[in-house]
C-alpha cells in the first residue's frame, strides 16, 4: 500500500521543479525580448541604462543620419538680429549719405553769389592740426607762432618752391614763414555757402572721424580750432575737412554758432579754467597746443573760446588791455587782495639792461612817507619802457599759472617767489568779472 506521505513528497518536488523550469524559461524569454528591443534601437528602456559593447548596435555605414530638430526659437532671433543689423549699421551711413545730400540743395539756392568771394585772392586754408610759423623760410629758424586747423593766412609769396616755404600774412597781421605742404588753395572748408554753422573747439583737443560716432581718425584739432558744418545729428556735426572732404565730430567740448554770430563772453573763472588745461603741457615757444604750449599762445586762444579777442604778442596786450592799479603795497610785495583770476601779469627779466632803474626807484618808494599805495602800484609801469619779456596768469590767492622753463612745462608756483627771479612791469586785466 503506497504511503501517502511519500507521495506528497514527490508532489511537492514535482511542482517546485516545474516552477523553476518556468521561471528559467519566462526570464530567458524576457531577456531575448529585451535584447531584441535594444537591438531594433529602442529608447523606452534604455534612457537610464548603459548597455555593454557587446549588446550596442553598430551603425552601419549605409544608415542615414537625420538631422537635428531645429529650435523653435531660432528663427524668432535670427528675424531680431536681422532688424538690429538694420537699423543700427547699415541704415545709419545710407541715411547720412541721402539725408544730408537733399538738405542743402535748398539751402544753397538762398545764398546771394557774391558771399562765395568773401576770401580775397591769395587767400590759403592750414591743412594740420598745428602749422609752424617760422620767421625765416628755414625749418632751423625761430618760431613766430602757430596756426591752427581750418585757418585762413594771405599769402603774400608762393615762389617758394625749392625752399618749400610760403610766405604768409596771419590774421593778427604778422607776416612769417609756414610750410608750403601744410596749405592748400581750397576754400571747400570755409567758404562754401551752405556751411551755415559755425564749430568752435573748446575741449583741450576733439577728434575728426570718418562717421558719426566711430570710424577711422581724419584729425586731432586743438582748442580753438573753428570748422564748418551743414549737417548735423543729435550728437554729432558733419565738417568740411581743408581741401576736401568730410568728416564727424560728436558735439561734446564744442561751441555751436550761426555763421556770423559771436561767442558770449564768459568769465574770468571760466577763462582761467581754459588756461589750466595746459596745466603740465611741454613748453615750447609760440606754441598753441597741449603738445606744446606757451603762455603768449594760449592766452588769445584762452581768451577766444570765452568771447573776448585780445591781442596775440604780449607787448600788444600789456599796450592795449585794461590796467589794475594797487598791486604792489608800499614794502613792494603784491597786494593780493587787488588781484582776482584771470589777471594777466607782465614780468621783465632781472638781469634786463632796465631793472637798474627800476630798482633805484623802489626805494625810494618805501622811503617817501607821503608815498600812496595807489602810486607805489602804478610805479612799477613807469620805470621799465623796454617791454615785457614774459607773462603768467593769476589763478588763485597768491598762485599764477608760469612757463616753467627748467621743467619745459607749464605749471602752478606761488607769485612771491616767482617775483623773487623777474621784476613785476604791471598787471592787466582782461575779464571784469
Amino acid at each position: 500500500m503506497t504511503d501517502p506521505e511519500a507521495v506528497s513528497r514527490r508532489q511537492r518536488r514535482r511542482y517546485v521543479r516545474e516552477a523553476n523550469q518556468r521561471y528559467r524559461k519566462n526570464r530567458r524569454r524576457r531577456r531575448l525580448e529585451r535584447l531584441r528591443f535594444w537591438r531594433r534601437g529602442g529608447e523606452a528602456d534604455t534612457a537610464h541604462r548603459v548597455l555593454p559593447s557587446w549588446l550596442r548596435p553598430s551603425a552601419s555605414a549605409e544608415e542615414k543620419i537625420e538631422p537635428h530638430q531645429i529650435p523653435g526659437w531660432f528663427f524668432p532671433m535670427l528675424s531680431l538680429a536681422v532688424i538690429l543689423l538694420l537699423l543700427f549699421v547699415v541704415l545709419p551711413p545710407v541715411l547720412e549719405k541721402v539725408v544730408p545730400a537733399l538738405l542743402p540743395q535748398e539751402a544753397a539756392e538762398t545764398v546771394a553769389p557774391d558771399e562765395q568771394t568773401a576770401y580775397p585772392e591769395g587767400t590759403m586754408v592750414v591743412l594740420e592740426p598745428v602749422a609752424d610759423v617760422y620767421e625765416q623760410a628755414d625749418i632751423k629758424a625761430d618760431r613766430l607762432t602757430q596756426v591752427l586747423y581750418n585757418a585762413t593766412v594771405q599769402a603774400l609769396d608762393q615762389s617758394g618752391v625749392t625752399t618749400g616755404f610760403t610766405l604768409v600774412r596771419l590774421a593778427d597781421g604778422r607776416e612769417g614763414y609756414i610750410k608750403t605742404a601744410a596749405l592748400t588753395t581750397s576754400l571747400v572748408s570755409v567758404s562754401d555757402p551752405s556751411l551755415k554753422t559755425r564749430l568752435v573747439v573748446t575741449d583741450l583737443y576733439k577728434k575728426i572721424l570718418s562717421q558719426a560716432g566711430n570710424g577711422n581718425e581724419l584729425a586731432e584739432v586743438k582748442m580753438g580750432t573753428v570748422l564748418y558744418s551743414s549737417y548735423h545729428t543729435a550728437t554729432a556735426y558733419r565738417v568740411v575737412l581743408p581741401g576736401g572732404g568730410d568728416g564727424w565730430i560728436t558735439s561734446n567740448g564744442l561751441l555751436s554758432l550761426d555763421r556770423e554770430e559771436s561767442i558770449t563772453e564768459s568769465s574770468a573763472e571760466q577763462f582761467t579754467d581754459s588756461l589750466l588745461a595746459f596745466t603740465n603741457a611741454t613748453y615750447l615757444p609760440g606754441g598753441v597746443s597741449y603738445q606744446g604750449a606757451s603762455l603768449e599762445g594760449i592766452l588769445p586762444i584762452a581768451a577766444f573760446v570765452n568771447g573776448l579777442s585780445i591781442p596775440t604778442t604780449i607787448q600788444e596786450q600789456y599796450d592795449s588791455l585794461p590796467a589794475v592799479d594797487n598791486v604792489l603795497n608800499a614794502n613792494g610785495s603784491l597786494n593780493y587782495y587787488q588781484l582776482q583770476n584771470g589777471d594777466i601779469l607782465y614780468l621783465k627779466a632781472s638781469n634786463s639792461d632796465s631793472t637798474t632803474e627800476s630798482t633805484a626807484i623802489e626805494p625810494a618808494v618805501i622811503e617817501d612817507e607821503t608815498t600812496t599805495d595807489s602810486q607805489a602800484g602804478t610805479a612799477v609801469d613807469q620805470t621799465l619802457e623796454s617791454g615785457p619779456d614774459a607773462v603768467a596768469v593769476w589763478v588763485d590767492y597768491g598762485i599764477v599759472l608760469y612757463e616753467s622753463k627748467s621743467g619745459f612745462t607749464l605749471e602752478e608756483t606761488d607769485a612771491d617767489t616767482l617775483l623773487e627771479s623777474w621784476t613785476l612791469m604791471g598787471v592787466r586785466r582782461p575779464f571784469e568779472n
